[in-house]
């Protein structure tokens, strides 16, 4: 997640984020999802909580649970709709008529709708940077 982490530096002021969350509550998502975050992911979630930039806007922590932004009550919400949704998997971008994009744990970020799960990007830190490069 370097080359994030340096994109982001280098644009901060660009940037709305939260502060990182700390490890009880990245825990705490863990247990009411079931499953342990990656690397990349949790890493995300401890340094930024969640991102916006321009029209972006990516889920994670550090928001209420009441929030359409918060990725423990987006992804239950998803999974509860659609038994099709990966079990290890947490929704970070809503991007319209039933279309979503998830991470799904150690295999690479999707776009899933009812119907399809199309791989994206192999890997989390790639998908940013392609998204931060989409909406320039």
């Amino acid at each position: 997640m370097n080359k994030v982490k340096e994109y982001i530096e280098a644009k901060k002021h660009d940037f709305l984020m939260k502060t990182g969350v700390s490890k009880s509550e990245v825990n705490a998502a863990q247990d009411k999802l079931g499953f342990i975050f990656d690397a990349d992911y949790t890493y995300y979630l401890a340094n930024y909580g969640l991102l916006s930039y321009e029209s972006m806007e990516t889920f994670g922590l550090g928001v209420p649970m009441t929030s359409y932004r918060n990725i423990v009550t987006a992804t239950l919400n998803v999974m509860k709709e659609y038994k099709s949704f990966p079990t290890n998997a947490v929704v970070i971008e809503d991007i319209g008529e039933d279309n979503y994009v998830i991470i799904v744990m150690d295999k690479g970020v999707f776009q899933f709708s009812p119907n399809s799960l199309d791989l994206i990007s192999d890997n989390l830190e790639d998908y940013l940077l392609l998204r931060f490069s989409e909406v320039i």
